[in-house]
């Protein structure tokens, strides 16, 4: 039991709108960033904000009184995700799960041996936690550091693990917002063809659909419909990325030769397929614009809204 909001309380503390008590270090791991704070009435929202050394956010999560979710635990890889802050009258409290943002995700999406939507462990270091109510912030400062029980590992060589987890997050959410966008195009493609008889057009559609359906599933396995399909149907590479970060995040300790190599491996072919989609669009996608634009239908929108978990 954490006795000090207790000890830091005051008569002060309930007049005030907002107090946020001093929080305790937190060790990377299995733990999570603990803050708590005082409302003296209950509010519609609070924004709970997590800051690097260098001052950068690192999470940022609002609460409001009508959805509320406690931090939920995932029994596989005993992952922890963030829930948002609660906004009730009197002591409350916020965990962080000392982890940055997840990979863009999609509706639907199945991933074998891999949690995407959950983003790179944070490395050691000094961060700030910021809590917002009513345009009153208050800001406290606090540490993640090392499990003492290593050994053999520096600092160093958890920013390493962090750099690279990152990077990979970052490639698998260029697969995902991919995906995304092809099947928003196709979605698109779809409705114009149900408002329009012109061969040309039809025949432009259906070329283009197949072209970007082959990329599609390049990079998205479109056979899972359930968490045990990807027994039977292979993985492809927005999860085997995942799969990467979640070998290299096995343990605390330096990325081996190994996982830079299978990195800088599947980053060239993700970029082959990212460029042929370029292409496609810049081609293909502006060719039978121009034939829908002839006939008074509105053109396909490449612009896509990223979805992040």
């Amino acid at each position: 039991d954490d006795y000090d909001p207790l000890r830091e309380y005051s008569d002060r503390t309930s007049k005030e709108p907002l107090t946020v008590f001093e929080p305790h270090d937190a060790v990377r791991g299995e733990e999570t960033a603990i803050i708590q704070y005082f409302l003296s009435d209950e509010v519609d929202s609070v924004q709970a904000e997590i800051y690097d050394s260098k001052g950068n956010l690192v999470v940022s999560i609002v609460g409001d009184s009508i959805a509320q979710k406690p931090t939920e635990i995932h029994p596989w890889y005993r992952t922890r995700t963030t829930g948002p802050p609660t906004t009730a009258k009197g002591l409350n409290r916020w965990e962080w799960n000392l982890r940055y943002p997840g990979a863009t995700m999609f509706e639907g999406i199945i991933i074998w041996s891999g949690r995407p939507q959950n983003g790179p462990k944070a490395p050691p270091g000094k961060y700030e936690a910021r809590i917002t109510v009513n345009g009153v912030t208050e800001s406290k400062k606090f540490e993640i550091k090392m499990d003492p029980r290593l050994k053999g590992v520096t600092e160093r060589d958890l920013k390493e693990q962090f750099q690279l987890a990152s990077k990979i997050r970052n490639k698998t959410s260029s697969a995902n917002e991919a995906v995304i966008q092809i099947r928003d195009i196709r979605g698109q493609i779809n409705d114009r063809l149900n408002k329009t008889k012109d061969r040309r057009i039809n025949k432009l559609s259906k070329e283009l659909i197949a072209n970007l359906t082959e990329i599609e599933e390049a990079l998205y396995q479109t056979k899972n419909e359930s968490g045990q399909d990807p027994l039977n149907f292979p993985i492809r590479l927005n999860n085997r990325f995942a799969s990467l970060r979640r070998s290299v995040e096995t343990g605390d300790a330096k990325p081996t030769n190994g996982a830079y190599k299978v990195f800088e491996e599947l980053s060239i072919e993700l970029k082959a397929h990212l460029d042929s989609l370029d292409k496609i669009l810049a081609n293909s996608l502006n060719i039978l614009n121009d034939q829908l634009i002839g006939k008074r239908l509105d053109p396909i929108s490449s612009m896509i809204n990223k979805t992040i978990n």
